[in-house]
């Protein structure tokens, strides 16, 4: 059962943590219509797909090498739908770069526009940080469901 107290500390905790980090641009990776009905486990194995054809393409063939590092937070949503936000550690790319990138990886994906966006992060930080814990929730004994907050290292067991 969800504490909303400790859930409140929760989240105050990981954005204050996030509050310390710098990151470069913010991108949203939304599962596509056709796959909207997949479970966590199997979405997430389609986010490590897309995520590591948009590494090939903004890196290189030997992106794993010299990846671009990121902190990703899981959302569900309203409609139960996952899509994912990352927080890229990317400042030696430009925007335009970044943004080639991913138009790269859905038009080889065959993907519509809306399954991918990339901004570069400003002034906001310290808000986006607060919306990107939202989900984080945790219980009585403080057991949270840090399966919606992850690192590149984690997916591609770099």
């Amino acid at each position: 059962m969800i504490n909303t107290e400790k859930t409140e500390i929760v989240q105050k905790q990981v954005s204050e943590w996030l509050n310390d980090k710098y990151f470069s641009h913010y991108l949203v990776v939304d599962l596509p219509f056709n796959r909207k009905h997949y479970g966590f486990e199997q979405a997430t194995e389609y986010l490590k797909i897309i995520v590591k054809r948009f590494e090939k393409e903004l890196v290189g063939r030997h992106w794993n090498k010299k990846p671009v590092h990121f902190i990703a937070f899981v959302e569900k949503g309203k409609f139960h739908i996952y899509h994912w936000n990352l927080l890229l550690w990317a400042f030696q790319y430009t925007d335009q770069e970044l943004q080639t990138a991913v138009d790269k990886t859905l038009k080889y994906m065959n993907l519509d526009d809306n399954v991918m966006e990339i901004q570069p992060i400003e002034y906001t930080r310290f808000h986006l940080n607060d919306y990107n814990v939202k989900e984080l929730e945790s219980d009585n004994k403080f057991h949270v469901n840090s399966y919606r907050i992850f690192s590149s290292e984690m997916l591609f067991y770099l």
